[in-house]
């Protein structure tokens, strides 16, 4: 009996270490990655720079590596920082490029009227399982294929947080949030924000992940609320009383007011952005929204993986 112990004791120690790696040391790197990897290359999607830089080869545990990698710093020619550095394949990144520069940008300028100057993710390459849980199905974050952003930084040093401001932030807070996630399904394959499972209340999970199946976007919203020109009226200071009762109030000043650098039309001076690339969009299933809240309603958490 003595001898037999140990035994069991081993096979249980082995299976448990097994489990715990989910099985990723026999699993293979799918070939279609390392053909967009060198397609996204030949094909001049990123151009390197003091910001893009590329790095070594990354031949992880198992499946996860990448072929051709790259260190960003940040986007849109050093305008907007990333903090801390972000480590992504080839593919991803122009699609990161465009959602910046032709959605969250734009957003900024609508919502808060000056734009984003700082992106703080919380994952980029990560060699682990869905949401870090063991034994899950292996994450894009593997493959350097995947970002996960928590706040932004405004020119103003504020900071707009998804943990602290998607449910319990300013309006304005709040429709930004929801407009730039609703904006990020036009262009990934999967987004999950908080609301889409218990694993995503603080971040914004982006990939391009391949599937049979459509693509999953949770929360699927657009600010579809006040609009920042609204907000602006019912604040009251910034209106005049038109002479003529049929017009209604005019507004003097801020957003309401027309100015050409801060209206609601995600318009902004071509000084702070560098013209974008032309980047197909995908298309976005229409999905349930609260007209009276901006940006929509958070649907029903549902389990679900990143």
């Amino acid at each position: 009996m003595s001898r037999v112990i140990p035994r069991i004791v081993v096979a249980a120690a082995v299976a448990s270490v097994v489990a715990g790696c989910g099985l990723r040391m026999f699993e293979q790197r799918e070939p279609w990655r390392t053909e967009a990897e060198v397609a996204c290359i030949s094909e001049g999607q990123v151009r390197p720079s003091d910001h893009i830089r590329p790095a070594s080869e990354i031949d992880g545990e198992g499946a996860c590596g990448m072929t051709r990698p790259f260190k960003v710093s940040a986007f849109a020619d050093g305008f907007i920082a990333v903090k801390p550095q972000a480590t992504l394949a080839c593919p991803i990144i122009p699609q990161l490029q465009a959602w910046v520069s032709e959605s969250i940008q734009p957003a900024a300028m609508r919502w808060f009227g000056q734009p984003v100057v700082e992106i703080r993710q919380m994952s980029s390459y990560s060699c682990r399982g869905q949401n870090g849980q063991a034994g899950a199905k292996i994450s894009e974050h593997a493959f350097g294929n995947a970002l996960d952003i928590g706040s932004f930084r405004l020119a103003d040093e504020r900071v707009v947080s998804v943990r602290d401001h998607w449910t319990r932030g300013t309006p304005e807070e709040k429709g930004f949030l929801r407009e730039v996630a609703g904006a990020a399904c036009r262009r990934f394959t999967t987004v999950l924000g908080p609301g889409s499972n218990i694993f995503h209340y603080d971040h914004i999970h982006v990939d391009l992940a391949r599937r049979k199946s459509r693509d999953i976007c949770k929360p699927g919203v657009l600010p579809t609320g006040p609009s920042p020109a609204d907000l602006m009226v019912r604040k009251g200071p910034e209106l005049n009383r038109s002479p003529d009762p049929a017009r209604g109030p005019v507004p003097v000043a801020g957003i309401a007011a027309g100015r050409p650098d801060a209206m609601p039309t995600g318009a902004i001076r071509q000084s702070a952005l560098p013209p974008p690339r032309p980047v197909a969009q995908r298309p976005i299933d229409p999905q349930s929204i609260d007209e009276a809240m901006p940006g929509g309603r958070m649907p029903t958490a549902i389990p679900g993986s990143d």
